[in-house]
């Protein structure tokens, strides 16, 4: 019978009754819908607030506003623009020599899976305060304030035991597909008649995790596993949340590999430094979507099979 367990939603569990067949390279063929909303709004935001501060500048204005909502528009742009996906594959950019030897180590990592648990309840405290007003007394009027908080009493963290793994990774359609060898598949649209794009000088793996069950006792095992360790901290007290997580140790989630044709200076404006420049003058939105335009789009799963 096949299972699943409550990993993560970066890695899926998969189990056959006798073995596992090789994972092969996700390609996509079609170009991905390129959404930027929530730096547009940041955007937007940021620059609303310039304005609306610079109108305030004169020494003779009456009212001034506080710097506090252009502070955060300020923070609130450049931390998303610190973590947006274009920013993670500028910061893992490789050569196709790169790619492979990235993959190659990856492929020697040893999974690990953790389970991590925590035990809770909630309190309430009650705090009295006095407002300015006076009653009908002549004296101060109280205000009882309830708060809720949660308490933590209990964490736990344990692995998942499990004898021997292999690697299941199949790269060789990446492999063709980065030194030109027939396994490129390049952008097409819905319409038929439209002759494909040609490839681009640009290509962003995305990389996903994914662990298998040699055969149906390793899956029980593992279940079993998982519940003596729930069963042990759960009852220390009234609640408790319970995450588990496939561990990859050097996992880059986003990489970008770029031609060997371009070398190592003639990448033009896809770098991480032209990036934050264009940030830096309110054009991030621009810059990501001539970015996507010239990058083709590829998926390829780290799959580990664990025997136990």
């Amino acid at each position: 019978p096949k299972g699943s367990s409550p990993l993560s939603s970066a890695a899926a569990v998969t189990t056959t009754a006798t073995s596992t067949t090789q994972l092969p390279l996700q390609l996509s063929p079609m170009r991905r819908r390129v959404s930027h909303i929530m730096a547009s709004i940041l955007t937007v935001c940021l620059f609303g607030c310039i304005v609306y501060c610079w109108k305030f500048m004169d020494p003779n204005a009456e009212s001034k506003p506080g710097p506090i909502f252009l502070v955060i528009s300020i923070v609130s742009y450049f931390a998303e623009a610190a973590n947006s996906s274009t920013a993670r594959y500028l910061r893992n950019a490789l050569t196709p020599d790169g790619v492979d030897q990235y993959l190659d180590s990856m492929k020697a990592v040893i999974p690990r899976v953790i389970w991590d648990i925590e035990c809770f309840h909630y309190r309430t405290v009650e705090s009295v305060n006095y407002s300015t007003s006076y009653g009908k007394n002549g004296r101060l009027q109280p205000r009882v304030r309830s708060d809720t908080k949660k308490v933590v009493t209990h964490r736990a963290s344990s692995e998942y035991a499990f004898e021997s793994y292999k690697d299941e990774t199949d790269t060789r359609s990446l492999s063709r597909m980065l030194t030109g060898g027939g396994g490129t598949i390049p952008d097409t649209t819905d319409d038929s008649t439209q002759k494909p794009s040609m490839p681009k000088q640009f290509t962003k793996i995305t990389l996903d995790k994914l662990l298998l069950f040699a055969n149906d006792a390793t899956y029980y095992d593992y279940v079993d596993q998982e519940s003596r360790f729930r069963h042990l901290h759960e009852k220390w007290d009234v609640h408790s949340t319970f995450k588990s997580r496939l561990v990859m140790d050097g996992y880059l989630p986003k990489i970008l590999v770029v031609n060997h044709s371009l070398g190592g200076t003639g990448t033009g404006l896809i770098k991480n430094l032209w990036y934050w420049i264009f940030t830096c003058f309110g054009m991030t939105v621009p810059y990501r979507i001539w970015f996507s335009y010239h990058c083709s789009n590829t998926e390829v799963t780290i799959a580990k099979e664990v025997k136990g």
